[in-house]
């Protein structure tokens, strides 16, 4: 796998323009650029509906304004940690967002940076939650199955996280946190990763 990661850097477009830099900055606080890539990534790598980048995957780091992609591999806190994906009811992730959101706005180590769901805070906590579908939006409902992709740390259940799910209960995935970028980078069709995917009801 470390011949497939540094063949992708070669293979990557010299920067990619964002207009202004990536940040996670203030990852546990809210949802932040350099996170919201990352979740990105992972979602896309895994071919997943949705991600889940807990804060601790992350490194405080901010981007240049047209970064490399080799430079946005430094998002990534533990490169090494594997990829997994795992099937969840829609109830085990609004329990998950539950825990992930329920100090916000203040700092909170279990902090959730999401791909593929958008969330609405009220009153320090969970008022609505939707999932992409095709071009649109639908609510997250309990008894559907979602396909989800996380790091090892989360699905082995850091901060909590295995009084949800069990990590024997996940599939391996053949990469690594720090292949996720080189793989995400090339493609065309990306993100916003400004895009604010968790808000409050003040905000609506």
């Amino acid at each position: 796998m470390k011949r497939l990661f540094f063949a992708f850097l070669l293979l990557l477009p010299a920067a990619a323009g964002f207009g202004a830099p990536l940040t996670t900055l203030g990852a546990q606080n809210g949802d932040t650029s350099g996170g919201n890539y990352t979740a990105d990534a992972l979602r896309y790598a895994a071919r997943t509906q949705l991600a889940f980048v807990i804060s601790s995957d992350l490194r405080d780091f901010t981007s240049a304004d047209e970064p490399s992609g080799e430079e946005l591999v430094s998002l990534i806190a533990i490169k090494s940690d594997k990829v997994y994906s795992m099937i969840l009811t829609g109830e085990q992730i609004g329990k998950a967002l539950k825990k992930a959101f329920f100090l916000y706005p203040r700092a909170n180590p279990a902090f959730l940076h999401l791909s593929g769901m958008r969330v609405v805070l009220k009153d320090h906590g969970v008022k609505t939650v939707e999932v992409a579908s095709g071009d649109g939006w639908e609510p997250l409902a309990d008894r559907v199955l979602y396909s989800v992709a996380m790091s090892q740390s989360l699905a082995e259940g850091v901060l909590g996280y295995w009084k949800l799910w069990s990590i024997e209960d996940a599939e391996e995935e053949s990469m690594t946190m720090g292949d996720i970028i080189p793989l995400y980078f090339a493609e065309q069709d990306q993100k916003d990763p400004f895009e604010k995917r968790i808000t409050t009801e003040e905000d609506q």
